[in-house]
């Protein structure tokens, strides 16, 4: 006689209850496992202050030297870096400046000094064709939403410059 199966939905049920539970034990389980980790931790944490405390009071004398000498070396090598430091940076940065300039890379104040003159320029300019000045302050309070916006009162600009 063959054997009576089970209707389908019975196994995919008896499934699903199986995985639950088995998700249900490994959570459990990891539940277990912190909780034993945080018991154990907290008594190596503690046993371990308790052996630092004593080496600290057998040691301390040794300690204290060792300390005091390396603070004194550490003040003196500190002292010592800086000076080093500041030649350091500062024939680095004259060697970079040098570099740029032959390069022809102007400087920053150079490069301040043309945005006034350029913007003197315009406004000359600009007064001579009957126009109200544009200066950076105007045009950079324009505040526009949309990119099309953006890209017209850009290329005004451009135009008011020149």
């Amino acid at each position: 006689m063959a054997a009576k199966k089970e209707p389908k939905d019975t196994r995919v049920k008896d499934v699903t209850a199986e995985m639950k539970e088995t998700a249900r034990r490994v959570w459990l389980a990891g539940l277990g496992a912190l909780n034993a980790a945080e018991e154990e931790g907290s008594k190596v944490f503690k046993t371990l202050v308790t052996k630092g405390e004593e080496f600290e009071k057998r040691n301390r004398p040794r300690v204290a030297k060792t300390m005091k000498g390396a603070r004194e070396r550490m003040k003196d090598a500190g002292g010592r870096m800086k000076d080093v430091l500041g030649k350091v940076g500062g024939s680095f940065e004259e060697r970079v400046a040098a570099v740029l300039k032959r390069m022809g890379v102007p400087a920053r104040d150079e490069i301040a000094r043309l945005t006034r003159r350029v913007e003197q320029l315009s406004a000359s300019v600009e007064k001579l064709q009957g126009k109200k000045p544009a200066t950076r302050m105007r045009l950079a309070a324009k505040k526009t939403t949309t990119a099309m916006g953006t890209a017209y009162v850009a290329s005004n600009a451009v135009k008011a410059m020149f």
